[in-house]
């Protein structure tokens, strides 16, 4: 840093709340060479000074609750659709039902669908609606109509 720089120079430093590299005003110096705090010419908010020439940190974001339990719910279904299809390996193959909105199903029927590859039925929600385990994802699918 400069070391001509004192408490009313303006300085550039990034903008936490701008999120860019602005003219500030120095309110507060941390050293003799160093500004403490610093005012945005732009927003006027009041931050820490932020010098652009310094190193960048890298964030790391952890997830939230919402994409672990999406994480989780993926590994267990990706679980439940190999032992499903581990199970099905031992049985012969006519036990899968090509998926039709016109058919029934039950529980731990074994559908092949068009678009979705090969899935089980893991739950009826309704007289018309099941919840089938695909490989990569779980889908509600309509049946019984």
């Amino acid at each position: 840093m400069n070391s001509n720089l004192a408490a009313g120079k303006d300085v550039l430093s990034i903008c936490s709340k701008c999120k860019d590299t602005l003219a500030h005003t120095i309110v507060v110096m941390a050293s003799a060479t160093t500004p403490g705090k610093v005012q945005c010419n732009t927003c006027k908010s009041v931050q820490k000074f932020k010098d652009p020439a310094g190193p960048k940190k890298a964030v790391k974001k952890s997830p939230s609750v919402k994409q672990r339990r999406a994480m989780s719910a993926k590994v267990s279904r990706q679980d439940q659709w190999e032992k499903a299809f581990g199970a099905a390996s031992t049985t012969e193959a006519s036990s899968k039902i090509s998926y039709s909105i016109k058919t029934s199903f039950k529980k731990g029927d074994l559908i092949d669908h068009p678009t979705y590859g090969m899935g089980f039925v893991e739950r009826l929600i309704d007289k018309n609606k099941i919840e089938v385990i695909f490989e990569t994802e779980a889908k509600t699918l309509v049946h019984n109509l």
